[in-house]
């Protein structure tokens, strides 16, 4: 053989009544001999080196474990005892346990992937922050339409200007959810287009949409997310017709237990 080394067998006479047995000698390229003993067979030998090599590796697995991930990834992360720690919001309810953990299927349900975790772990709190971009308006002065959609049941979401007096603390519309209670065009729609949670009142009704704050900690299949944060938006809209043909929209947007302003992580949502 011309590898590293090579094997030399001899079969050694049996004693009556017991298995014959192979006498094996390893000797490397420089000569060395290593004795395999009178009693191991070829396979055994085989079976040794296998488990060997597969415990060297396990070695350097776990070696690896212990020092933590990749420097790629603990780069990422500014306490190297907390890989991968990164916080984010989403609109939509899901079920929390005890301990205030979320599953990452939950988390896939209300529309996050490990990618955008990923994205909020690299681009920080603000990946998605909203500067309402999407918004057309039409219109002048303060019944000026901005922006619309449908809601769960197909009824049309109006956004019209408005105002905000902060002296007469007084105002309806995107001037006011925007410049009193700290929401944007985007929030607002998520909190009014997908939830199930509404009541009709003789002319508005009132949406209710739940907002939770997440942390992930971990990297990999290690990654496990809790709720840190929770709040509910709450969303008035007028349906009176105007004489534009359209509602008159949203009087109001603000969240539960956050007065007079949501604050940023709501309006920085990941899902909206």
């Amino acid at each position: 053989m011309s590898q590293a080394g090579c094997f030399s067998c001899t079969v050694v006479s049996p004693a009556l009544g017991s298995p014959g047995r192979t006498k094996c000698v390893a000797t490397s390229t420089s000569g060395t001999r290593y004795k395999g003993g009178s009693s191991l067979r070829v396979k055994d030998f085989a079976w040794f080196t296998a488990v060997r090599r597969g415990a060297l590796a396990l070695g350097v697995f776990v070696g690896m474990m212990a020092s933590g991930p990749p420097p790629v990834l603990a780069s990422l992360d500014a306490d190297p005892n907390n890989y991968g720690a990164v916080s984010f919001s989403a609109f939509g309810d899901v079920p929390v346990a005890a301990d205030n953990s979320v599953s990452m299927h939950d988390l896939q349900a209300i529309g996050i992937s490990s990618a955008d975790i990923d994205r909020a772990m690299t681009d920080g709190a603000g990946a998605w922050a909203d500067e309402d971009t999407d918004m057309e308006p039409m219109g002048t002065g303060i019944y000026q339409r901005l922006s619309s959609w449908t809601d769960y049941r197909g009824r049309k979401i109006q956004v019209r200007l408005g105002y905000w007096d902060p002296g007469g603390d007084s105002g309806w519309g995107y001037a006011k959810y925007s410049g009193k209670h700290n929401l944007t065009t985007r929030a607002v729609r998520a909190a009014t287009a997908y939830t199930p949670n509404w009541e009709d009142q003789a002319s508005s009704t009132v949406y209710y949409q739940v907002v939770h704050k997440y942390e992930c900690t971990g990297w990999g299949p290690w990654r496990t997310c809790k709720v840190v944060g929770s709040t509910t938006v709450r969303t008035v809209h007028d349906r009176r017709v105007l004489t534009d043909g359209d509602p008159k929209g949203v009087v109001t947007s603000y969240c539960l237990g956050y007065w007079p302003r949501c604050p940023d992580w709501v309006k920085n949502a990941a899902n909206i």
